[in-house]
């Protein structure tokens, strides 16, 4: 550390690092301290861009993320009226949108409906606003025609082909990361019909 401004970022790290992780409605308070100094808590904090909850519950990241897309995409709309081509305004959602929705999902990705629902809503208004430009109206978009025609798959869809693509990388050596791997258990098929490959070991209770 070279300046105040050093200091004052650590300080700042500091007055926000408390934050225990439970899925218990009630868990065990701990006054945590440094250098006998109460270290405040906090419900949640931003690392490397996601945000992660004290119930490892993804909405605050995920209700983030919807607002920030959606605010992109009403901007990239209305600078882009001379674009009459479906597919250059596809590769701007593509390029500029979906991956703030899709960013580090291996680590938040929802399971609750309407988590899921929320996040593919930002592309369902996308290919609505499309379908405007078609000259449809806004809620008698073929969604789904456009989905296909445009290649813009569930967004679900892509988040599971992302868990996939890194259990591929841990499971071939190519994702250095022991802890994670040591977690699935491997079972060797009875039969050549048979899909359980892999089965998931219950994880202690935080």
């Amino acid at each position: 550390m070279n300046s105040p401004e050093d200091f004052q970022r650590l300080q700042d790290t500091l007055d926000h690092i408390v934050l225990t992780y439970s899925r218990l409605d009630s868990h065990t308070v701990f006054n945590y301290t440094l250098f006998g100094s109460s270290l405040n808590k906090v419900c949640s904090f931003k690392d490397l861009g996601v945000v992660m909850s004290h119930d490892l519950n993804p909405w605050n990241h995920i209700s983030r993320k919807c607002s920030k897309a959606n605010s992109l995409m009403g901007f990239l709309c209305r600078t882009s009226k001379d674009f009459q081509s479906p597919t250059t305004l596809t590769t701007l959602f593509k390029t500029l949108v979906r991956p703030i929705l899709e960013f580090s999902s291996v680590v938040w990705c929802p399971y609750l409906t309407g988590h899921i629902d929320t996040l593919e809503r930002v592309q369902i208004r996308f290919l609505r606003l499309i379908g405007l430009r078609l000259g449809y109206q806004f809620l008698e978009t073929p969604v789904d025609c456009l989905r296909i025609s445009l290649g813009l798959p569930h967004l679900a869809t892509r988040r599971r082909m992302a868990d996939i693509l890194i259990f591929h990388k841990m499971v071939n050596g190519a994702l250095d990361c022991p802890r994670l791997l040591s977690l699935p258990e491997f079972r060797i098929p009875t039969s050549t019909r048979s899909e359980d490959i892999f089965f998931k070991r219950a994880l202690p209770s935080l």
